[in-house]
Parts: C-alpha cells; structure tokens; sequence
C-alpha cells in the first residue's frame, strides 16, 4: 500500500496554539542530525541536499505513523504528545489539536487505572519495551478493551521518548471471555456427572492430560496423582481384564476407531470397580491422537447380572431336579422355561420348545381342526 502523508496535519500553520497544551506548535519528528558542516560550509549544493534528505526522511517518518491501522502516538520523555495517527483520533475521539502537549495518560488513562498507566511509562522509559491487555477511556468517557506495545524511542543514543500503539481488542475479549465462560460451564457439567471423564494418550505410558474429580470417589486418587504417574491407568485395570483392553486400544489406535468396552478396575483399598468406557478419537494440532472419552461405574449392573446368573443356575438346578414336568408360559402361550421332565413327557428337548407355540407342540386336534 502506497505511504501517503497528510500536509495537513504534519505542517500546521504556525503560530497556531493547541487548546490544552498551553500554546505549542506541533512539533515535528526529525531526524538524526548528520554531521556536515565543514562539507556544507564549502558546499551550497551538498548542504541543500542534505536539507532535502532530512525533510524527506522525516515526511517517511511522520508517514509510517499516520498510515498506520493502528492507533499510534508518538510521546516526549516526559509523557507528552508529540504526533499522533488519525487511528488514535478515531479511537479515543481527540484531536492532535486538542492533546499536543499534553500528558496522554491525562485524558486517556481511566481514574482506577492510572498508577498502572504511570508504571507503564516509568518502565518504558526506563528502556522496556513492553506489552499489555488492559483498558483506556475514550473522549465521550466510554471503556474500551487494548492492547498496548510501547517501546523507548531513541535517537543518537539517548532516550527521546515513547512510541506507542494502541489495538483494539473489546470484540475479541468478549469473545474470549464468552469461551471461557463456556469451557466453565462445560467443565461444571462435566464435573457433577456420575463418570469419569478423560483425555489421554494412547499406550502403557500415554500422559492423561486431563481426568475429573470424580477418579477420587470411584478409585480414591486425586486428580494430580492420577495425571503425574505415567501408566497408572493401566496399573489399576483388572489384571484379568489387562490383555482384552489393550488389544482394544491397539485396534482402536491402528484403525482409527472410537473406544467402547467394559472392564473391571482395582480401587485403591482394593474394591473392584466395572466400568464402560467410550471414547472418541481426536487429533490435535501437534498431531498427536487423543482419547476424550468418558468411564461410566456400571459395577451395580454387572453385580445384578451375576446375582441373576447365579438364581437361574440354581432355579434350573431345582425345576431339572424335580420328577414332576414343570414349564412355564407367556401371555401367547410360548414356554419361557421347561425342566427336562417335562421335555422327556412331549419328547423334545428344552432348548426345542422354549420360544414355540405351545398349543401347536403338545394339544391334540380333529382332522377338521
């Protein structure tokens, strides 16, 4: 983009006094002086030239700073304005007419804010250049949300003052703060439910990089010893149950498939835990693959189905034990259950009339039905 410098506001008319700061002409950035005065002395051309040089370096100088995007004010050593961009008059609403001269942090630096903005200086000059998320006052008294880069100006090697730029950052705080505030209502969702949430590594000794308060009520660790120990996770699975959940991870990191299972897991005093656990895959920038998966306590269920297992077994053994033919029925008259006498009587085996239509099986009918 071409560098365009506005007569207008570099060169003001002499003579000309800005309303606050009691009476200066706007001054000029200027160069670095070039030593030349035996040369320009002895040559009327050369020193003319020399003077062309300046003047065009400094219209360079003062062009930067007014093209600039972003709101820029060029400040003395003792925090006064120098130049400043039409960006920094069309984001805080002053003029340069208004404020050369004038200490910046007079009119722009909120009252609540005003010993950061003197520390900020103070370190500026002092030689830091500096970066900064905060907030600064516009003309009409409204906040708004900034980031400051300000670096020590310095010329022939001495300090001259500062050059600051001021970018507007109001949306992307809100948006930042609007993310926030969902990962923490996400993580509070999470966090109350009756699981185990995680994201973690594949393999032995795959880092977790998160897991939820709720490893300290189902296995009795907390969430920092949980995620310092390379290999816990595995540690704790049943052995049993170790080689099964390994080769389901293997297949899952070999072929890209998301994780469902159950296993069983070792507390800390001991207790054995059954767990589901389902997860989906996720590559991440770096691109590493991770597991953001969720273990859900299903040992009440598993210990029904046992419970269950265990009073069919000895219900069969009973009903089979019996000399009596025992069966029972479903609203349409299918066996649901039928000991071997009973079996032995129609002639069949069990497993062969359980689900049939019992009627069919075992009632005798006329030829007309």
């Amino acid at each position: 983009m071409p560098i365009k410098v506005d007569s207008a506001r570099v060169n003001r008319k002499k003579g000309k006094s800005a309303s606050r700061n009691g009476g200066h002409d706007t001054p000029e950035i200027i160069a670095p002086a070039i030593n030349t005065e035996s040369f320009a002395e002895s040559q009327p051309e050369a020193r003319e030239r020399i003077a062309d040089t300046i003047s065009e370096r400094n219209a360079f100088l003062t062009a930067i700073v007014e093209n600039n995007p972003l709101a820029s004010v060029v400040l003395d050593s003792n925090n006064r304005v120098q130049l400043c961009n039409p960006a920094f008059e069309r984001l805080f609403g002053y003029p340069l007419d208004e404020i050369a001269g004038c200490d910046v942090d007079d009119f722009i630096a909120p009252p609540l804010l005003t010993a950061e903005a003197a520390d900020f200086t103070c370190r500026t000059l002092a030689g830091e250049s500096l970066q900064a998320t905060t907030r600064r006052r516009r003309m009409d008294g409204s906040l708004v949300d900034v980031q400051i880069h300000a670096a020590p100006l310095m010329l022939r090697g001495r300090l001259a003052g500062i050059f600051a730029v001021y970018e507007e950052i109001t949306e992307r705080k809100r948006a930042h703060d609007q993310l926030r505030a969902a990962e923490a209502r996400y993580r509070q969702l999470v966090e109350q439910l009756p699981a185990i949430t995680y994201v973690a590594e594949f393999g032995v000794a795959g880092t977790w990089e998160y897991v939820s308060p709720q490893i300290a009520s189902f296995l009795g660790f907390s969430q920092s010893e949980w995620m310092a120990s390379a290999g816990q996770w595995l540690r704790q699975v049943h052995p049993d149950d170790r080689k099964q959940v390994m080769d389901a991870e293997e297949q899952s990191q070999r072929n890209g498939e998301n994780i469902d299972m159950e296993y069983r897991m070792l507390a800390r005093d001991g207790r054995v835990v059954w767990f589901r656990d389902r997860a989906i895959l996720s590559r991440e920038e770096d691109g590493r693959i991770l597991q953001h998966g969720f273990m859900l306590d299903i040992t009440e269920r598993k210990e029904a189905e046992a419970a269950l297992m265990k009073l069919s077994r000895q219900t069969n053994m009973i009903l089979n034990s019996a000399g009596d033919g025992i069966f029972g029925l479903d609203r349409e008259g299918r066996p649901t259950f039928v000991n071997r006498a009973a079996a032995r009587m129609f002639g069949y085996e069990p497993e062969e009339i359980i689900g049939r239509n019992g009627h069919a099986l075992w009632h005798h009918s006329k030829e007309d039905g």
